[in-house]
């Protein structure tokens, strides 16, 4: 039996929420379990700037996606998408993403497998 096991690594206003990434990300490493962290851009910024090595190893032993670069922050992907057709649509979600997935790889030593928007860009 395949288990697929999926975690958003999306808060962005509390420290403390880096340690449940941690303990998550940790406590299924132990059991020799992968899962997709779908990460945010700014809270892997976040916690490069708070010195959470801890957590960005742990985390990094997992598959890991873009779950978008700032999430919330406006402008949101709904709002910047709001006027755009396909092409300049993709083109302005790479110029918006771009930075969270540049980011996740530098941080985390590997490239985003997956970009997973939030539940507002529905």
């Amino acid at each position: 039996m395949y288990v697929y096991v999926c975690f958003d690594v999306e808060d962005l206003v509390h420290p403390g929420s880096d340690d449940v990434a941690l303990d998550i990300a940790k406590a299924l490493s132990e059991d020799d379990v992968t899962a997709m962290m779908c990460v945010v851009g700014e809270k892997a910024r976040l916690w490069e700037q708070r010195g959470r090595d801890d957590v960005i190893a742990a985390v990094g032993k997992h598959d890991v996606g873009l779950h978008t670069n700032r999430h919330s922050i406006h402008p949101t992907i709904a709002e910047y998408l709001a006027d755009k057709g396909w092409d300049d649509g993709v083109a302005e979600a790479v110029h918006q993403e771009g930075p969270g997935a540049r980011d996740l790889t530098r941080i985390l030593g590997m490239p985003p497998s997956t970009w997973g928007t939030p539940g507002s860009s529905w």
